[in-house]
């Protein structure tokens, strides 16, 4: 690789920017010879990093788009999202809420393209606990998922005659997978 910018004590430290073998590269902050601070790292092919570093990975708040058009800005630790992030992917479904070591967890909102909506719980990257989900219209029905499948609606009956019970539909499942 090449480097041009500052240095110290025979290492980059300050604003710098290297260029790598393959053409990817990097522009931004370096501490002790390490990527720190805010950077951005652009690979061939499209992909690319715009955020904070922290010996050398991201660490902080940071957007990474991808080459196929999803783009997810928020918080990262260690290269993983972690924390309150927004995914969106380029056929229009998006999700917003909390990340735990790059996957779903805690509270989040999913959109499908169609409009479609949930909003609740998350663990381990599905629909886990009590949540919402909504219609293209609007309508609203509250259930209890586990592990990403619909266990019950909390009212006896949904608006078709299914018993509390019945499976989710595949369209109401959200798994990380999409990612």
């Amino acid at each position: 690789s090449t480097f041009e910018g500052q240095w110290v004590d025979d290492a980059a430290h300050g604003e710098g920017a290297e260029t790598f073998g393959d053409g990817s590269w990097y522009r931004g902050g370096y501490c002790q010879g390490v990527k720190s601070g805010f950077g951005m790292f652009h690979w061939v092919g499209g992909p690319q990093f715009c955020g904070q570093f922290e010996d050398n990975v991201f660490h902080g708040e940071g957007s990474y788009y991808w080459g196929d058009g999803r783009v997810y800005t928020g918080q990262w630790q260690k290269n993983e999202f972690n924390g309150h992030g927004r995914m969106t992917w380029p056929d229009g479904q998006a999700y917003e809420g909390q990340y735990v070591r790059g996957r779903k967890d805690g509270e989040g909102t999913f959109v499908w393209a169609n409009g479609r909506r949930f909003t609740g719980d998350w663990r381990d990257g599905k629909q886990h606990g009590v949540g919402v989900l909504y219609s293209e219209k609007g309508q609203q029905r509250v259930g209890e998922w586990d592990t990403g499948r619909r266990e019950r609606w909390l009212e006896d009956q949904d608006k078709a005659g299914q018993p509390d019970g019945s499976s989710a539909p595949r369209s109401e499942q959200v798994e990380d997978s999409t990612l």
